[in-house]
């Protein structure tokens, strides 16, 4: 699968994907780009959602609700791999991966940190 290398398109769709973003959700929004470049039908997310990449594009992540674990609102957002123009938004209710991030998936807009709380972490006694 070929992966994104142009730098000035990244950071173009980085730009759009962020304005996507309705202002007043912006803090509550993480957004991912995949530096994999989908084919045209290729799959996206788990089967049973049945979203496909409408053309040769590159995928941004809007996860609308990062705190929670299991289904719940988010966005695919496809731009055209080769000028990197929106194509398509698809709502969907599953990240487009498993249980594990791909190292393709870049963060660039992380307000919401997700992970263990400060009050979950486990120190050792002083």
């Amino acid at each position: 699968m070929p992966s994104l290398d142009n730098e000035s398109l990244r950071q173009s769709i980085q730009q759009q994907a962020f304005r996507l973003v309705p202002p007043l959700q912006r803090e509550k929004v993480n957004l991912y780009l995949d530096s994999n470049i989908l084919a045209a039908d290729d799959i996206v997310g788990p089967e049973f959602q049945q979203i496909r990449a409408p053309r040769a594009s590159i995928l941004v992540f809007a996860d609308l609700d990062p705190t929670t674990n299991f289904g719940h609102p988010c966005m695919y957002h496809f731009f055209d791999a080769s000028n990197g123009n929106l194509v398509e938004s698809i709502p969907a209710r599953f990240p487009p991966y498993g249980a594990t991030k791909p190292k393709t998936f870049v963060g660039f807009h992380l307000p919401v940190r997700t992970g263990p709380t400060p009050s979950q972490l486990k120190f050792p006694p002083i």
